[in-house]
């Protein structure tokens, strides 16, 4: 009868270890494995293809060769005015009425078909409360290139430390 009690034990043993293993694995991602900034949470109105990291978009904006995006801060203005993406505009906060306004006002001469990135970067973004108005009107409105920086943390925290350019609002 001893079998049975050993076995129980090696059981237990590997349902222990079972989980370290697992989470060892998902610890070593490869390096050209998805960057999990870049996960869309269930409720977003973008697909993973919509989504563009902070080093990918410094990288472009850096770069002499391609179109370049048309950024758009849609945040509060108190961010824009301490430090933005080189180049971005301001289009106010998507959470607002007015903002959209703004918004739909900063982009009337653009072409639908035009490349836009736009960012917020008031919050960890899972709670932002403008980055999805933005990008639900630019994708009504038929703005077919529109992509959202993923900033997880927040600007300070994803672009700043990252010492990804930045510039001061002219006051």
């Amino acid at each position: 009868m001893k079998p049975v009690p050993m076995m129980r034990s090696l059981l237990r043993g590997l349902a222990l270890f079972f989980p370290l293993v697992v989470g060892l694995r998902l610890a070593a991602t490869p390096a050209g494995a998805a960057d999990s900034s870049l996960a869309v949470v269930a409720g977003d109105p973008w697909d993973a293809s919509d989504l563009i990291a902070p080093a990918q978009l410094a990288k472009i904006l850096d770069g002499a060769a391609g179109e370049k995006p048309t950024v758009f801060c849609v945040g509060v203005s108190s961010l824009y005015h301490n430090g933005h993406i080189v180049g971005a505009k301001y289009a106010g906060p998507g959470s607002s009425p007015k903002g959209i306004a703004s918004l739909k006002n900063a982009v009337r001469d653009l072409a639908r078909d035009a490349p836009l990135v736009i960012y917020c970067g008031c919050c960890p973004w899972t709670d932002c409360p403008n980055i999805r108005p933005a990008y639900g009107y630019l994708h009504t409105a038929g703005f077919k290139h529109v992509r959202v920086l993923t900033l997880p943390s927040n600007f300070r925290r994803d672009w700043v430390d990252h010492d990804f350019p930045v510039a001061k609002a002219k006051t």
